[in-house]
């Protein structure tokens, strides 16, 4: 196993203990979307990774079914290649409790957005270069539920294509961007 697979699956390893410990707080966007009161909501997280965030998101809110997206290839973002080696199978596990209301679609976010229905929240958390962000954002922006949250993961300095691409998404689509550490939502009007 190369240092970066290493890395990435130790960093993961600390995030679920210490959440599991600590009872860390949903991601800003899941809790905008609590905030919402919805029930029975229809769900997509695109880029599954090892679940962490999707065992939050059913943790959360009041799931009706969650749409897992993940090609669970190896990839390169920002630059880092980065080994999916037995992260899908920890994934899975990890998820095991909820799997009567998940759906997982083993395809690139540009393939399978035709393979989910209209959502009430929709979490981005795939490829954060510029190229695929810019292209996931409006895409998936059109399989939203009026009244829903369509929110993403790492609005931070390390993925300024993620940055540039929601900023510019949110001005063309006249949104109201909401930023929180690491997070970034708008609500669909």
């Amino acid at each position: 196993m190369d240092l970066v697979s290493r890395y990435w699956k130790t960093e993961h390893r600390i995030f679920d203990i210490l959440n599991a410990s600590l009872n860390l707080k949903p991601r800003p966007a899941t809790m905008a979307m609590k905030r919402t009161g919805a029930r029975n909501i229809t769900a997509v997280e695109v880029g599954v990774f090892y679940g962490e965030n999707a065992r939050s998101i059913l943790r959360t809110l009041d799931i009706d079914h969650l749409y897992l997206i993940d090609p669970y290839e190896d990839y390169t973002c920002a630059g880092v290649t980065v080994k999916m080696d037995g992260i899908e199978r920890a994934a899975k596990k990890r998820l095991k409790p909820w799997e009567k209301k998940i759906t997982w679609i083993k395809k690139y976010s540009h393939d399978a957005v035709y393979d989910i229905p209209k959502a009430d929240f929709i979490y981005l958390d795939a490829n954060h270069d510029y190229e695929y962000i810019s292209k996931d954002l409006p895409r998936y922006y059109n399989r939203m539920k009026q009244g829903g949250i369509f929110g993403g993961h790492d609005m931070k300095v390390f993925h300024m294509g993620t940055i540039q691409a929601v900023i510019e998404f949110a001005d063309e689509y006249h949104l109201k961007l909401q930023a929180e550490p690491d997070d970034w939502y708008v609500e669909i009007p």
